[in-house]
């Protein structure tokens, strides 16, 4: 049995024409999130950058308002504060800068998403909410793991500067003699 010819439909679109439609939005968003991140990380490291030096040049005005007994003990030798000063940039620099970008992006990210997995399954929202303190648990166990690892290694590194700065130092007074 032969089946009749079926007339074409008059409001019959090609599919291909709406796929590419899609595409082209999906190219543009990607490309203004790749440009819109690279602008967040490109300012939020210019500003960190610009408030480790201000808290460097302060940290060393204040070293050098310092009694000279302060520089006389041991743990306050030339490499030991050399280090901290660095360290301490360092450790400013982390804190602020693409970090703080960072955390404000995930913070937003979170409430939207939150906000659209409301929207879409308000159960299944409330089930995955219940997780959370388990994982700010997890992490906070983490970080505090870091922190001892971090105190130790600061501590290593205030040695090694110190001795670095001791050998510079005698290696000027045997080169002398």
């Amino acid at each position: 049995m032969v089946m009749p010819p079926v007339p074409p439909d008059p409001n019959w679109k090609p599919v291909f024409t709406e796929t590419n439609m899609w595409s082209i939005y999906f190219v543009v968003v990607g490309v203004i999130s790749g440009l819109a991140n690279f602008l967040q990380i490109h300012f939020m490291n210019l500003s960190g950058l610009s408030f480790t030096t201000r808290m460097r040049q302060r940290a060393f005005k204040a070293l050098l308002r310092k009694n000279m007994g302060y520089f006389d003990q041991p743990e306050n030798s030339i490499g030991a504060l050399t280090t901290r000063l660095s360290e301490d940039a360092a450790a400013i620099r982390g804190a602020t800068g693409v970090r703080i970008g960072s955390i404000i992006q995930n913070v937003v990210g979170l409430g939207v998403g939150i906000g659209i997995a409301f929207y879409a399954s308000w159960r299944l929202s409330l089930l995955t909410l219940a997780c959370i303190p388990f994982v700010a648990a997890a992490g906070s166990v983490q970080m505090m793991q870091l922190a001892g690892t971090m105190k130790t290694m600061t501590r290593l590194y205030e040695q090694a500067g110190q001795t670095a700065a001791e050998a510079v130092e005698n290696m000027r007074t045997v080169s002398s003699l």
